[in-house]
């Protein structure tokens, strides 16, 4: 007797816009510059800090102290759970983080110094940085796992002034991450925002007569605290899309200047969709429905689904 078979759906077919999910944010930058303030300012923010970290911030609600990796670990799994309010995880910072880390490394694989202490040096040629870059690629997918349950992920950092090493030129100095180069390097890929904050320093100059030779200039500030979205030789920047350089150290400047980036996303995306309508150019009735299954055009999963079917459409024209 003769089976039936069935076909199997293609990837092709299964597939689809990306899932819009909450941001992830490592914010870094100098002492004192603002950056538990702006967590704090985040919708309905939890804490995982240091206590002397946010003593000053009013009302802000934060995990107790860990005592090991493993209880980090668990308080990330609580907050995929339901039953608490909280839409932000804040972890304030990564470099008070980091010990721990290191010593769940050198505790699993009882590395010691010779007074007993964790000590990520002691398998000797630089041994033990590669299962210390995995225990951070593990932290972060926690946090991708924290984040796909809808909360917001910030992580904050101190800055540091290091040499460059310049290959095409000579060297000078940068802020970095105040971290080992291994772990600053995995934690500065991981977001989709990563933010340089510093005071609004400037400097005033003198020129030579009749050319531009610079001297020595004095260094002034206006005091503003600003937030940098973009690379620069003296600092690592990014935002995707199409994001202010600079703007002001402040959540709700930072939320209104996504809110902008996402208009002018819709308005692209709107744009793209009558293009390809009008090259399909489908019969009345047909265009009626097309355009009733698009709606306010506000959502841009749907946009670029209607994008992506009305070019199958139209190949199949063709």
């Amino acid at each position: 007797m003769a089976t039936a078979t069935t076909t199997k759906p293609s990837f092709l077919s299964r597939a689809k816009a990306p899932e819009s999910l909450p941001p992830r944010i490592v914010l870094y930058g100098v002492e004192g510059v603002g950056k538990s303030t702006f967590g704090a300012s985040a919708p309905n923010p939890i804490f995982l800090s240091a206590e002397d970290g946010i003593r000053h911030l009013p009302n802000v609600i934060a995990f107790p102290k860990p005592n090991d990796l493993a209880e980090v670990f668990e308080m990330f799994r609580e907050l995929t759970l339901p039953g608490h309010d909280r839409k932000t995880l804040v972890v304030d910072t990564v470099d008070w983080l980091d010990p721990f880390v290191i010593r769940s490394v050198c505790e699993r694989n009882k590395w010691r110094d010779s007074e007993g202490n964790p000590d990520i040096e002691a398998p000797g040629y630089g041994k033990g940085y590669q299962p210390y870059v995995e225990e951070w690629r593990k932290v972060l997918s926690a946090l991708d796992r924290v984040r796909e349950s809808g909360i917001e992920v910030i992580l904050l950092g101190h800055s540091k002034v290091t040499t460059f090493q310049n290959p095409a030129g000579s060297d000078y100095a940068r802020y970095e991450l105040a971290m080992h180069q291994r772990s600053a390097s995995v934690i500065k890929q991981w977001p989709d925002f990563l933010l340089f904050a510093n005071y609004d320093d400037f400097t005033v100059v003198q020129h030579g007569k009749g050319s531009e030779i610079l001297r020595k200039g004095k260094g002034l500030s206006t005091g503003d605290r600003v937030l940098h979205t973009t690379h620069h030789a003296a600092w690592d920047a990014k935002a995707r899309g199409s994001f202010p350089a600079t703007i002001p150290l402040d959540y709700a400047a930072f939320t209104e200047a996504r809110l902008d980036q996402g208009k002018s996303r819709v308005a692209g995306l709107s744009a793209e969709f009558d293009a390809k309508l009008l090259e399909l150019n489908p019969a009345e009735p047909m265009k009626a429905k097309i355009l009733e299954r698009v709606g306010d055009r506000k959502d841009v999963g749907l946009l670029e689904r209607m994008i992506n079917w009305l070019n199958g459409e139209i190949a199949k024209k063709g």
